[in-house]
């Protein structure tokens, strides 16, 4: 299974699950015995995380995509917002417009080689 970490650590804790591989280039504190994909040799797939991005509609005006930066630059920086996302076992991350287009177009690829080579439609 493939999925955010958060919801399969009580189960990691009680022993109903064991985990094989996590895809974060470092281990998870929450279950440091679990080796990352880069220590089984693994590397590539480290492409595969959990992420969210915010989105509107196409052709939306310049000044309004400059306000939610501004806003998103000033919640990074806000320690109750870290801590909120910290504790959802999440990785806090804001970026750019143009750099999130680029990694969302990138994991699409990922996931469009992989349904291809699992032979999934």
């Amino acid at each position: 299974m493939c999925n955010g970490f958060a919801l399969y650590v009580s189960g990691l804790k009680s022993g109903a699950l064991r985990g094989l591989v996590v895809s974060t280039p470092d281990r998870v504190p929450e279950a440091p015995d679990i080796p990352t994909a880069r220590e089984l040799g693994m590397p590539d797939l480290e492409v595969v995380s959990g992420w969210s991005a915010l989105y509107g509609p196409p052709g939306l005006p310049k000044e309004v995509v400059d306000k939610w930066m501004q806003v998103l630059n000033q919640l990074k920086r806000d320690p109750e917002w870290l801590d909120q996302v910290k504790r959802r076992l999440s990785v806090p991350n804001v970026t750019s417009p143009d750099d999130m287009r680029a990694f969302a177009e990138s994991q699409v690829e990922v996931y469009r080689g992989m349904a291809s080579e699992l032979s999934i439609k």
